[in-house]
């Protein structure tokens, strides 16, 4: 690889968008990390871990951010593994993994979870019953997780449109528990952050070992005990013990890393152990079977108008948001990846501060894409 990218101190529009975005509290601090094919890396931050001027900065390569739904793409990569071993497929229905199943629910399959065109709801707060027992050391049982999620009435027809889902993906960990006779989080662990060799990824049982609390983004005020949510993940389902749509935690540097492992992949540059290059292609391919959907196998796509990617990244890109105001888009054609993460739910997440997010990322984005055409 050559040598990384010489730049500039400020960097333009992106430069400026950021530190207003900074300035006028829509979050706190943030890290973005970007990879231009046979060029290299950068990254930089801005801000700090609170609103107050004595918090540590951010560090792109130093500080934890609570990846919110970035972890969908983790999940979909540990489907990739059991697709790519032949252990299940895009296909399988779960009445071929599951024994008792409700009769609705039997012919929801992979695909259909992966690209949330199962007809289960967008979220649910699961939470109200497991919260106080999982903080006591007794989360929810795969068993008791599957019961919940199967009473769940389906909401519209599989294949006939899709809506974005946490249960959904909440139901592949389980197919990804029932499959490998393993805990989900240690599958993760070993099957896809030591594979991808990209050490800055990890739960929040295991962020204590890698980091102290100075290093981590905090995502919020938890209004019942009086204290910052930090090093504890903010999503609540994922914080009672449901696995697979939220949990994780990492730097942009390390997201990054984990994004050009599987571009290398793609364009058979890096060899995945127990991966399979035909079927990454087929999960970053968008799902033609549910219409109007952008969505691919567990990574979205640019829609053709107010994208979050903004206006110039190819057809040829799939990515992802996170609800604490994380966020990656990879273009396949350009080789251009482009990692954001920062903490837009610190102290509180706000209608006001999740609007001013949607509008942000698509002139980030565009910034970003216009320093990159100006230093090639």
């Amino acid at each position: 690889m050559k040598e990384s990218i010489k730049l500039n101190k400020s960097f333009g529009e992106a430069d400026r968008l950021i530190t207003q975005a900074v300035d006028s509290g829509l979050f706190p601090g943030c890290a973005l990390s970007f990879y231009v094919r046979d060029r290299g890396c950068f990254s930089a931050s801005w801000g700090r871990l609170t609103f107050v001027p004595w918090s540590p900065p951010v560090s792109a390569s130093r500080t934890y951010f609570d990846l919110a739904s970035l972890t969908k793409p983790f999940t979909a990569c540990a489907i990739m593994k059991l697709v790519s071993a032949g252990i299940i497929g895009t296909d399988t229905r779960l009445e071929e993994i599951f024994h008792k199943i409700p009769a609705d629910k039997k012919a929801i399959t992979i695909r259909q979870l992966l690209c949330h065109a199962s007809g289960l709801p967008a979220h649910r707060p699961l939470y109200n019953r497991w919260l106080a027992r999982t903080k006591k050391g007794a989360p929810p049982t795969r068993q008791e997780i599957l019961q919940e999620i199967f009473s769940q009435p389906l909401e519209y027809e599989p294949d006939t449109k899709a809506i974005y889902s946490d249960i959904g993906f909440m139901l592949l960990a389980c197919v990804l528990e029932q499959a490998t006779c393993t805990n989900f989080n240690k599958y993760i662990q070993k099957n896809i952050i030591e594979v991808f060799e990209v050490p800055s990824i990890t739960d929040s049982s295991c962020l204590a070992t890698h980091t102290n609390v100075t290093e981590i983004a905090p995502t919020g005020m938890c209004p019942e005990e009086n204290r910052m949510i930090q090093g504890e993940v903010n999503d609540l389902n994922a914080r009672a013990g449901l696995y697979g749509h939220a949990g994780l935690f990492g730097t942009a540097e390390g997201v990054l890393l984990f994004l050009r492992r599987l571009l290398d992949a793609h364009e058979n540059r890096w060899k995945l152990t127990g991966f399979s290059s035909s079927v990454l292609k087929q999960f970053w391919t968008r799902d033609s079977s549910v219409p109007d959907s952008t969505w691919a196998l567990g990574f979205d796509t640019p829609s053709a108008t107010n994208s979050s990617a903004g206006t110039l990244f190819s057809p040829e890109s799939v990515g992802h948001l996170g609800f604490t105001g994380t966020s990656f888009w990879i273009d396949i054609k350009k080789g251009i990846i482009v990692v954001f993460l920062s903490n837009r739910t610190f102290p509180s997440a706000t209608l006001e501060n999740q609007q001013g997010m949607k509008k942000f990322r698509p002139m980030l984005h565009d910034a970003v894409m216009n320093y990159i055409s100006n230093i090639l």
